[in-house]
């Protein structure tokens, strides 16, 4: 069986933000150097059916503009895909994870907000409900006790093995994993998707997502690397949680730091689109100006988009780093401003090419 890399499941959009392709670009490099054949996950179940495959091939290229090329896209949409997720569940009901039982729900009338009263939901959405009120619709909230289907949360997951780089955050899963201990979370919705459970219920597609892994395994794709979000670690933690449960299996996530803009702005769509970067730097230059941000030791990190005008007028002798290892911890530590500058310094100087053995995967 093949060994894989894989993101997280990405949302995908027609011209993203710079912030929606640091997981593929850690994919990507972390891919080629460990060995591993490269897998973008992406969640399309949520996007307008008419123009989803627009939208999936125009981030498709966006990636493609940068270097970035998979050797798989596992699309939770396809219709192998539902099989095996409807596979994957009645396994764990089987196993007895996950009961269709009497629950109390709220609930509001356009059917955003949906989630149990005693416990937090598996949805990583925010709270669309205040003051009783449904923040979309603006009706109120209704409580009703109607069968559901539930996750019965392992209460030994904090014991688990687990891989987590950087190591600070190991100490932050298992706090998740101890807080989450017996909980019931409601994996069933009233509005229909592509997931249906029977009795006008559906399979919420957050979980749905989490189940990828175990997904993948059932392909013959056997998922070693995890590149996950720091703003989703609780997609993470669930989703290496559910692959140990079904297949016994493990898998190393690797957590990047938050890409914040200069003086700690967030990245959006409009100042920080690809297309818009690609109209100022070349694609190496972004490359080189992710890792430069690139901060294993903070959570959040800041890209100098000054430091990426001194890349850009040097990057085009820069074609790989001189390094070569197979611990993650290794192959990680070489991503940060000092070395970049290092190399562009080196490369001012002596005004020649470098060109190492190895295609480390940064260009």
């Amino acid at each position: 069986m093949k060994k894989f890399i894989t993101t997280l499941p990405i949302t995908p959009r027609v011209d993203p933000c710079l912030k929606l392709l640091v997981q593929p670009f850690m994919m990507d490099v972390l891919g080629s150097k460990l060995g591993l054949n490269k897998i973008i996950s992406l969640g399309v179940n949520g996007l307008v059916k008419n123009n989803s495959e627009s939208v999936v091939g125009a981030y498709l290229d966006s990636n493609k503009k940068l270097g970035i090329v998979p050797d798989l896209v596992w699309r939770d949409d396809l219709s192998e895909t539902v099989l095996l997720i409807k596979e994957v569940l009645k396994e764990l009901i089987s196993l007895g994870h996950i009961t269709h039982e009497r629950a109390e729900v709220i609930k509001c009338p356009c059917g955003v907000v949906e989630s149990l009263t005693r416990a937090d939901n598996i949805s990583l959405t925010r709270k669309r409900y205040e003051n009783g009120r449904c923040l979309v619709c603006n009706q109120n909230i209704l409580i009703n006790t109607e069968m559901v289907y539930l996750f019965h949360f392992p209460n030994y997951a904090h014991n688990l093995p687990m891989r987590v780089f950087p190591k600070f955050y190991e100490k932050e899963f298992r706090s998740m994993a101890n807080k989450f201990s017996g909980y019931k979370f409601l994996i069933s919705r009233s509005r229909s998707s592509a997931f249906s459970l029977g009795n006008m219920l559906s399979l919420d597609l957050d979980f749905v997502w989490q189940l990828f892994l175990s997904v993948l395994y059932r392909s013959n794709y056997q998922v070693e690397v995890l590149v996950g979000a720091n703003r989703n670690l609780m997609a993470c933690l669930f989703a290496a949680i559910f692959l140990y449960l079904i297949d016994k299996r493990e898998v190393s996530i690797i957590i990047p730091p938050f890409y914040l803009a200069t003086g700690r702005k967030k990245l959006n769509d409009k100042e920080h689109s690809l297309t818009l970067l690609l109209s100022r730097y070349r694609p190496n230059t972004i490359r080189l100006a992710l890792a430069a941000a690139m901060n294993w030791k903070k959570k959040e990190t800041v890209i100098d988009f000054e430091f990426m005008e001194l890349i850009q007028k040097i990057s085009y002798r820069i074609q790989s780093l001189p390094q070569e290892s197979l611990r993650i911890d290794e192959v990680a530590s070489i991503f940060n401003e000092q070395t970049m500058r290092r190399l562009l310094s080196n490369a001012r100087k002596t005004r020649e090419i470098y060109n190492f053995q190895e295609l480390y995967g940064v260009i």
